[in-house]
């Protein structure tokens, strides 16, 4: 359970008859309380390598121009937008679009975008919001509860201060504290950016459940 914003909680539960019975009790015993299950989000997609000359404003309706088996499926684009540059480089740039599920799907199958006289790779994209002073998920600087954090060595100062080579990863650091299972603490010995991350790997599986 955590408090988000608005005067809200949020309460994870177990299985979905444990989830049953609490939204059950609550709406029984209080009038004053609202309860309601998380909508879920539209999923994101990762264009790649979209030439720098195309601006934002132009990009959605190039994509639909130029891939006919996309323009025939125009109800499809009524929920898709940029969120986002993810990488910038010379002459490109990688850019996150969130789309309707049947869009999504669809791109996905295509697995290439035409723009111009270019093409783009697209791929499935999780976007893990992580609060970058201590890396911690899901806050931001108001709700957040602990210390400055290093990404290389998980030591409280700055991560562009720091001169040692040792790569540990403080979520899971973190997740060990709080775990007395011996056998259910997870190896540290990496950076919290890493796809071999537990937590990290935790935390897309429960991104990708909130999506539709």
């Amino acid at each position: 359970m955590r408090t988000i914003n608005n005067n809200r909680v949020l309460v994870q539960c177990v299985s979905k008859e444990d989830k049953d019975r609490f939204l059950t009790a609550i709406k029984e015993k209080t009038n004053t309380l609202k309860v309601s299950s998380p909508k879920k989000r539209n999923p994101n997609v990762l264009l790649k390598n979209l030439p720098n000359e195309i601006s934002d404003h132009d990009v959605l309706q190039l994509l639909k121009d130029e891939n006919p088996e996309l323009e025939e499926k125009v109800q499809f684009w009524e929920e898709t937008k940029i969120r986002f540059t993810l990488k910038k480089f010379e002459n490109s740039r990688h850019l996150v679009l969130e789309m309707n599920p049947n869009c999504r799907n669809l791109c996905l199958n295509l697995k290439f975008l035409r723009t111009n006289w270019n093409v783009c790779k697209i791929q499935d994209f999780i976007a893990i919001n992580r609060y970058f002073k201590c890396l911690g998920y899901h806050h931001k600087a108001a709700d957040c509860q602990n210390g400055l954090c290093c990404f290389k060595c998980a030591g409280e100062h700055k991560s562009s201060e720091c001169n040692l080579s040792t790569q540990v990863c403080v979520n899971c650091i973190r997740f060990n504290k709080k775990t007395r299972d011996p056998n259910k603490k997870v190896i540290v010995n990496h950076q919290p950016y890493s796809s071999c991350c537990k937590c990290h790997q935790f935390m897309e599986k429960l991104i990708s459940s909130q999506t539709t």
